[in-house]
């Protein structure tokens, strides 16, 4: 459905007034008469990610949170799983900035 807005940023009246007519259930003719034009909304801004999402988005496609802290758990006695890990944590940061992501400041 369309919607139609003047100069004054009213948005589509039922009954429209204009002229001195009072029209209800005005047609798209009505509006344009009355110098509305049609309403096309902005088209918001994508949200993007942040840094620490897209991280934490691509480290949950090899790694559970429970995986996750069992690696650190271990990482004394099971260094190379630990090491494995820190690497692909190292590859999803660098991936993250890559990436589209919003600055948080």
């Amino acid at each position: 459905m369309k919607h139609y807005i003047n100069d004054k940023g009213q948005i589509d009246t039922n009954p429209l007034y204009y002229d001195g007519k009072c029209v209800v259930n005005p047609t798209e003719a009505d509006y344009l008469a009355a110098g509305y034009h049609e309403y096309i909304p902005p088209t918001p801004e994508p949200i993007l990610p942040s840094i620490e999402e897209l991280v934490e988005s691509k480290l949950r496609e090899r790694y559970t949170i429970n995986q996750e802290f069992e690696v650190n758990r271990k990482r004394d006695t099971e260094p190379q799983a630990f090491q494995a890990y820190y690497d692909y944590v190292e590859e999803c940061i660098e991936w993250a900035n890559e990436q589209p992501h919003r600055d948080e400041n």
